[in-house]
């Protein structure tokens, strides 16, 4: 792979020991996938920040970077954490939990990282031009950045994404290179979808059934930049997949493999997320909630009331919490006896947090994980049944 003077000193050590180490992983990340030179990137994403997720040995790799005097030379957003950083006594989390999250938070922070903690990083602040060259991990979010931010991303791993922000360059290769983002499946569906369920649901089958590729999607009137976040992230969930294209008349006649999505298969995703105990957790935002998801729960919320002891978790970013509470959104939502948290998410959660529930959720993505990681019993319902099923007039 080929490297410029600058990239050269980096790989030498020239710019300190960090850059070193990031530029040797990312050179051999290089080698490994033929990449012709490293390319220079806008912006990055990086995931891996639950304790949950990355123990002990992630908070000395994050700790060894910091001490070496990493920074990061691009504008660098953060996955979620496994705590609301504010609220974390609420929710129930332990205070040794606590402490490792905060040191994990701490090391990026040092190294410049923007603390959102937010899988929706187009919502705070991170938002990359069409065309422009990034460096995303988190999955759902790279579905998005590429299909429909129009950026190029693959799909990096916390530490991958870290290197290249710490150096300001990524592999060109896989979705960086025009070529590999054509479409190569038409998907066909046989019923007109409308809720966000529907769009997880759909993204879910057909990143199942196409494993590999860029899906080709049918233009849907339906479809709003919340369907499409909802489409990404089950997309990104049961398949290989990093990106979609929406179909226009160039690709209906240059893609040729057609992949039809029929109600049976939808009915089949229903089935296989439907609980067998009752319901006792209702959570919404996988990925994190929208202002005009906030809007609209609210909008239902309103003059009802959580039955019982069932409890109604809300997810979202802290820049987008920050609107809806100036809007009056939270206060409507908690008034209603939900609770809206920021920074986390129940998939990067303390586990014990969950020990015990039945969890009813609008997106495939957190059911998949929840079952298959968690052993959690999940139902997949719209937000209109949940709030019909599980609240109560007042």
């Amino acid at each position: 792979m080929f490297l410029n003077r600058e990239q050269e000193r980096m790989l030498k050590g020239d710019h300190g020991s960090a850059v070193q180490k990031a530029m040797e992983l990312l050179v051999a990340i290089g080698d490994a996938l033929n990449a012709e030179k490293l390319i220079p990137i806008s912006s990055a994403h990086i995931s891996g920040v639950s304790y949950t997720s990355i123990g002990d040995a992630g908070l000395l790799f994050l700790k060894d970077f910091a001490l070496l005097g990493a920074k990061v030379k691009v504008s660098t957003s953060l996955n979620p954490a496994g705590i609301d950083l504010d609220r974390w006594r609420q929710m129930g989390v332990k205070e040794d939990f606590y402490e490792k999250q905060r040191q994990i938070l701490d090391a990026f922070y040092k190294m410049g990282v923007k603390l959102t903690c937010t899988c929706t990083p187009y919502f705070s602040g991170n938002l990359p031009r069409s065309n422009s060259d990034i460096a995303w991990a988190e999955s759902s979010a790279v579905v998005y950045a590429n299909s429909v931010l129009k950026a190029k991303t693959n799909r990096e791993s916390g530490p991958s994404a870290l290197a290249s922000a710490i150096t300001g360059y990524i592999p060109l290769c896989g979705y960086h290179l025009e070529e590999n983002r054509r479409g190569s499946h038409n998907i066909i569906l046989e019923f007109k979808p409308k809720s966000l369920l529907d769009a997880s649901i759909i993204g879910f089958i057909a990143g199942k059934k196409v494993v590999s590729g860029v899906p080709v999607f049918p233009k849907s009137k339906n479809f709003t930049s919340d369907h499409l976040k909802a489409m990404s992230a089950g997309l990104a969930t049961s398949g290989g997949i990093s990106m979609f294209r929406i179909r226009d008349a160039s690709e209906e006649l240059n893609v040729k493999e057609k992949v039809f999505i029929e109600p049976s298969d939808v009915n089949e995703v229903l089935d296989r997320y439907s609980a067998s105990t009752q319901v006792n957790t209702i959570f919404f935002g996988c990925p994190h909630c929208s202002l005009s998801e906030l809007k609209n729960l609210a909008s239902l919320l309103k003059g009802r009331r959580v039955k019982g002891d069932i409890r109604l978790w809300v997810f979202t970013s802290r820049a987008v919490y920050s609107q809806a509470e100036k809007a009056g959104l939270i206060d409507l939502i908690e008034h209603a006896g939900g609770r809206v948290y920021c920074d986390t998410c129940p998939i990067v959660m303390p586990l014990y947090l969950l020990h015990g529930h039945t969890i009813a959720t609008n997106s495939s993505k957190a059911a998949y994980y929840l079952t298959t990681l968690h052993g959690i019993e999940v139902s997949l319902l719209d937000v209109n049944s949940c709030i019909k099923l599980y609240t109560e007039g007042v």
